[in-house]
């Protein structure tokens, strides 16, 4: 930690300032006062986020607040690919009802096609039907 006292750029009080990158620099309330509104560290000068700095405990919160986020988007994915494979499967299973019915269909009307015989008439192989 810096034991110079300058003026924080933030709150523009005097104390120990931490050195979040490239010499941007904050106070250790203003650290923990973003941390509290936007559950990111980020750099009150250029907006680039800090994920590291030199202070145990703000390090200690960012970290929860990344992990927790971590959490929220898995559980969104999840939700997510639990609800794909549900759709999924309802078409699979819409699709297999469908050619099922289609091939009954097409079988039944095989079925329903008039028989075709072949018959030896005069040496002449003649095709006739059952009707």
């Amino acid at each position: 930690m810096n034991n110079n006292i300058e003026e924080c750029p933030v709150c523009m009080e005097k104390t120990n300032l931490l050195n979040l990158h490239n010499n941007h620099k904050s106070c250790k309330k203003c650290c923990k006062n973003i941390l509290k509104h936007t559950q990111k560290l980020k750099c009150p000068l250029c907006r680039k986020n800090i994920y590291q700095t030199e202070d145990k405990e703000i390090n200690k919160i960012s970290y929860k607040n990344q992990i927790y986020e971590l959490k929220n988007e898995y559980s969104i994915y999840s939700s997510i690919i639990y609800h794909l494979g549900f759709y999924i499967s309802y078409y699979i299973i819409s699709y297999r009802i469908y050619f099922f019915i289609i091939n009954k269909f097409i079988n039944y009307n095989k079925n329903k096609q008039p028989k075709i015989n072949f018959k030896l008439v005069g040496g002449k192989c003649v095709n006739y039907s059952y009707n």
